[in-house]
């Protein structure tokens, strides 16, 4: 498996919800202390394409204090940029 993690400093998401943050127009905060506007559209947007192509998206505590998303995708073939220790066909 490759994993991707993104990472932020941000509150996080509370463990009650985490799930709920892919269902559609769900959102964390309430409009009286929102402070970015959104549709709450994009993660389960995120969440469907990742099925699509076999991965699977999660969140769960970050590091940084935030929350942190992980794209899990299997059999993953790492390239990497570096030419030096780039992956051979």
């Amino acid at each position: 498996f490759l994993h991707v993690h993104v990472d932020d400093s941000g509150p996080g998401i509370p463990e009650a919800l985490r799930e709920r943050v892919f269902d559609e127009f769900f959102q964390v905060e309430d409009l009286s202390t929102r402070e970015h506007e959104g549709l709450g559209i994009g993660l389960t947007i995120a969440r469907a394409l990742a099925r699509a192509h076999y991965s699977r998206l999660s969140v769960h505590d970050s590091p940084l204090g935030g929350a942190r998303f992980t794209l899990t995708i299997p059999n993953a073939r790492v390239v990497h940029t570096d030419p030096e220790n780039a992956a051979q066909p």
